[in-house]
């Protein structure tokens, strides 16, 4: 289920940037814009609509089934192909990450720790109404470092190494 690079598909731009822009990524002069690119990940006064979204389509795609017996064990739920991440006020400053842990903008996991934080309170909504529905995400682009917390129990990961030497096996350290 979901879509690749489709994260920013569950708060349709068309439907919901000119009642809440701040949703949206801002660029580094701080407009936000509602062209391609990411979501404002720190947004998270989004993450009711946005669920409830996924569950419109999952109740349509599964109408002959309550919520508890529909299983996916891959719901994509990816960051876009880009970096164009929000330089928003809020997702400039240092990161304070749900289990305490600060994280500086200069810290190469920065940008991971905002998107997994985001996909992690996702995944735990996503749960109460459908319990058997794992939420996948790509290791990729900014994405590509693990977050510096754990991920909710129902959220997997899938490596994408575009930064490597893809002819050399992942375990070469010279790669």
């Amino acid at each position: 289920g979901g879509y690749g690079h489709g994260i920013q598909r569950w708060i349709d731009r068309k439907v919901y940037f000119e009642k809440h822009p701040e949703w949206y990524p801002a660029d580094k002069d701080g407009k936000r814009h509602a062209g391609t690119g990411q979501i404002c990940f720190l947004a998270y006064e989004m993450i009711p609509e946005y669920v409830t979204n996924i569950c419109k389509e999952l109740s349509a795609k599964f109408a002959d089934k309550r919520p508890s017996q529909v299983k996916i064990d891959y719901f994509n739920l990816s960051c876009d192909d880009n970096w164009d991440v929000c330089h928003c006020e809020r997702c400039e400053k240092p990161f304070v990450c749900e289990n305490g842990k600060v994280i500086d903008p200069t810290n190469e996991v920065f940008r991971s720790a905002q998107c997994y934080t985001f996909i992690n309170k996702v995944a735990r909504e996503l749960r109460k109404t459908y319990p058997n529905v794992t939420v996948g995400t790509y290791a990729y682009e900014f994405t590509l470092l693990p977050p510096p917390f754990p991920l909710e129990r129902n959220v997997i990961i899938e490596y994408c190494p575009y930064g490597l030497n893809e002819k050399a096996p992942v375990t070469d350290d010279d790669s």
